[in-house]
């Protein structure tokens, strides 16, 4: 593995999704550093006072960072001075943004307000503002579930009025809505748009048993999958059991993978709306007609070592983990001043386009780059500027830690019909 030097940092560092720059949010600026010169070609200046920061992101085009605060969002422009939006909460101060996200563009932000009061949109252009009463879900672990955005920027909306779901469909540009309706759920989980747009998927409850609803774009009940089948599992009752628990489209958009509350997978395929496969956890393995196990054999012969293999008759337990070798636990504090970790520790990847794997790593006050490359491996994208120790051209840069100051270092859907429960959502246009 390869290490970068080690920069300062805070709570909030993200990298950009085409995985060449690094975002850090201090009290009073935003850092922007490229990985492969380790340099910081931009820093954004802060207004004062803004209080304490929700979240830092990066718009898709990697052009943009968005600083999230509890009564405004601040929007800047990554490589040049010169741009910047504040969007006002249209809600209180005390009911901050819960989620923030970026839309189908640059100019478009998403947010859930707290407890679910409004699901806003603002477009940075037009200075306009959608909002949207009772989205079903607002936490952040729990927002991106609600929405879903087609490839063609269509968005799919999921809110909840007077005890019934609603899914929405929202022109790609105006946000206008072109179809509501109450979909066949009671307590629905979320929806997400397959790939390549063709359908909409809604899962229910696991309460409420296995039931995944495939949906056209324009609204219309296609099929509905109920659960395994019972000729596809062992499992008698399977229908009294827990349903959906976890549902994730491939990104191809040729399969789903559904876990309930059992050892096995369900793997559907999209076209047929079917299972296509069951993949069994069992934590004994029971030989059968049409599953045999064999079992390795090790006996002494006058030449050493001799290896046989012998069918099974009776259930076998899967192996547990080896000791030594597979998968293994790399302590990463020890490359950060006095080898600990200050506050929540930081991990993501990097979405670079090279060939090694790169890890972001940091804490509420350091962060630095890991290559997990090998030593053949190809280099890490910082290596030359870090062999040549390369120096900032326009500056001192004083989020550098040098290792002599480590230790002191201090802290298109047109046409459609209207649904009746469109009246379910008011615009507000700024």
């Amino acid at each position: 593995m390869h290490f970068s030097r080690i920069f300062k940092s805070s709570p909030h560092c993200a990298s950009s999704p085409d995985g060449s720059l690094i975002a850090t949010l201090f009290t009073d600026s935003i850092s922007i550093r490229s990985i492969e010169t380790l340099e910081t070609i931009h820093r954004i200046k802060l207004p004062a006072k803004l209080g304490p920061a929700n979240a830092l992101l990066w718009s898709p085009s990697s052009r943009r960072v968005l600083a999230s605060y509890a009564d405004q969002i601040h929007v800047y422009s990554a490589l040049e001075p010169g741009y910047h939006a504040v969007v006002r909460n249209p809600a209180s101060p005390n009911f901050r943004p819960t989620f923030v996200q970026f839309g189908t563009s640059d100019d478009e932000i998403i947010m859930f307000s707290s407890f679910g009061l409004k699901f806003s949109i603002f477009h940075l252009t037009t200075s306009k503002t959608i909002e949207i009463n009772s989205p079903k879900f607002h936490q952040p672990a729990s927002a991106p579930r609600g929405f879903a955005i087609r490839p063609s920027g269509h968005l799919a909306l999921l809110t909840r009025l007077a005890g019934k779901d609603i899914v929405s469909i929202h022109h790609h540009a105006t946000r206008e809505v072109q179809r509501s309706w109450h979909p066949d759920t009671i307590d629905a989980q979320g929806l997400a748009w397959t790939p390549n747009g063709h359908w909409l998927v809604i899962w229910e409850s696991a309460a409420q048993g296995h039931k995944i609803l495939f949906y056209t774009p324009d609204g219309h009940l296609f099929r509905t999958w109920a659960g395994p089948s019972a000729f596809e599992t062992d499992d008698k009752h399977v229908e009294l059991g827990a349903g959906v628990k976890v549902c994730q489209i491939s990104p191809d958009g040729a399969r789903i993978a559904v876990c309930d509350h059992t050892r096995n997978v369900s793997v559907l395929d999209i076209n047929a709306t079917s299972t296509s496969m069951r993949l069994e956890h069992p934590t004994a393995i029971i030989p059968k007609d049409t599953l045999q196990v064999w079992q390795e054999q090790i006996g002494v012969a006058p030449s050493g070592f001799a290896h046989s293999f012998v069918k099974a008759s009776q259930s076998v337990s899967a192996p547990g983990r080896a000791g030594g070798g597979g998968v293994e636990t790399v302590d990463f504090a020890e490359q950060l001043p006095d080898s600990r970790v200050f506050g929540k520790p930081q991990l993501s990847w990097l979405d670079w386009t090279g060939e090694t794997a790169i890890l972001l790593l940091g804490d509420a006050k350091h962060h630095l780059m890991v290559s997990l490359a090998d030593g053949e491996d190809p280099a890490a994208p910082w290596q030359d500027a870090q062999r040549n120790d390369l120096t900032m051209t326009t500056g001192k840069d004083d989020t550098q830690l040098e290792p002599a100051a480590l230790d002191d270092f201090d802290e298109d859907l047109s046409g459609l019909d209207m649904s009746e429960v469109d009246d379910t959502f008011s615009f507000k246009k700024m």
